[in-house]
């Protein structure tokens, strides 16, 4: 086992040191349009500053070994920093750990995060775990543009697509129950899988315990690229974390 953790360990780490040495060129590149450009337009220094916080983050992240417990022997899980994290919010909750968790706060409302990521073509795949559920059981995973503003309610937010707890959907300003045979199986510990489909424009959600995937085709009038993955929070300490999609116990 002791060769397998060494060898998974490497893996990571040069896969971890290539995204940062990509990244880093990128956002070089970016700073190099700007400065021969002479113009720095607010917004252009918003997204660079947010595109470095990141960068910090995910420098500040090396690969790390994490144990879970089994009745034999404990299985090493080799971790490292999500290829997206958790960035902008509004309302109140709590973005943690190198922006790997969000928590909601301490009393009843609701709060929304999404990721820092911003996506327009391809297929992109993350995974959340629910690490803390309220047993009224109210949280959403989905979508919104990048040209919109956060509100609270994801609802009231026009690009916003996707499930949430309590069999709603939530497109066109609406919420909707059981929209398509839809029923919320959300529960502690369940390991949730959002995929952003950006060539078919559609998105889809899986329950990895139970299997169940749900579909859902985005109008690009409504909600244009780039989009960004958003959750949605309402109760008290209710927590999840995104995971990196790579990893895999030894």
């Amino acid at each position: 086992m002791a060769d397998d953790i060494r060898k998974e360990l490497k893996s990571k780490s040069e896969k971890h040191k290539n995204q940062f040495s990509k990244q880093w060129e990128e956002l070089s590149e970016e700073f190099k349009k700007i400065h021969n450009s002479n113009v720095c337009l607010e917004i252009d220094f918003r997204q660079l500053s947010n595109k470095f916080n990141k960068l910090k983050s995910y420098l500040e992240a090396p690969p790390t070994i994490r144990f879970q417990d089994n009745i034999l022997i404990s299985k090493p899980n080799i971790c490292t920093m999500p290829d997206d994290i958790f960035e902008m919010f509004a309302g109140n909750l709590e973005i943690k750990d190198n922006g790997q968790v969000v928590e909601h706060a301490s009393t009843i409302g609701h709060a929304v995060v999404r990721g820092s990521g911003e996506y327009s073509s391809g297929e992109h795949r993350f995974q959340f775990k629910i690490e803390s559920y309220n047993m009224n059981k109210w949280i959403f995973f989905g979508i919104i543009s990048h040209k919109v503003t956060m509100r609270s309610n994801t609802w009231a937010i026009p690009s916003c697509y996707g499930w949430g707890g309590q069999d709603s959907t939530i497109l066109n300003l609406a919420m909707h129950a059981g929209l398509n045979g839809y029923s919320c199986d959300f529960e502690l510990n369940d390991t949730i899988e959002l995929i952003l489909d950006c060539d078919h424009q559609q998105i889809r959600l899986t329950n990895l315990r139970t299997k169940r995937t749900h579909m859902m085709d985005i109008n690009l009038l409504k909600c244009p690229f780039p989009w960004h993955f958003i959750l949605n929070i309402f109760y008290p300490n209710d927590q999840v974390r995104i995971l990196y999609t790579d990893s895999q116990e030894i």
